[in-house]
């Protein structure tokens, strides 16, 4: 009976990453990569996004704090220190997912 031999080795050689010429990258070969409704419709996208938000923002605060009738220095205490339980996770958390990869990226 034959043994099967290991095709690690041969996997790993034969993944070869095509480098490209710096010509590859130049406008001309790119600029008919989206149609130019595509490109259009994302910049009406963004900024009908960024207006809506920036309304909302302008408004929210102001209605917050009348209808629950809350001072404003309460609720600029609330934001502080929401701010600082979200940074504080978001961070945490980033350390985690990196010290995971980093481990297990050692086992590999």
């Amino acid at each position: 009976m034959e043994k099967p031999e290991d095709t690690r080795h041969r996997r790993a050689s034969t993944c070869t990453i095509q480098s490209r010429a710096s010509s590859d990258y130049s406008h001309d070969n790119y600029k008919n990569d989206q149609p130019p409704q595509f490109l259009v419709g994302l910049t009406i996208a963004s900024l009908a996004s960024t207006l809506l938000s920036t309304l909302y923002e302008l408004f929210y605060v102001d209605f917050f704090l009348r209808i629950y009738e809350l001072p404003l220095e309460t609720f600029g205490g609330g934001n502080v220190v929401f701010s600082l339980i979200s940074t504080s996770t978001t961070v945490a958390g980033a350390w985690f997912v990196d010290s995971y990869a980093h481990q297990s990226s050692r086992s590999n």
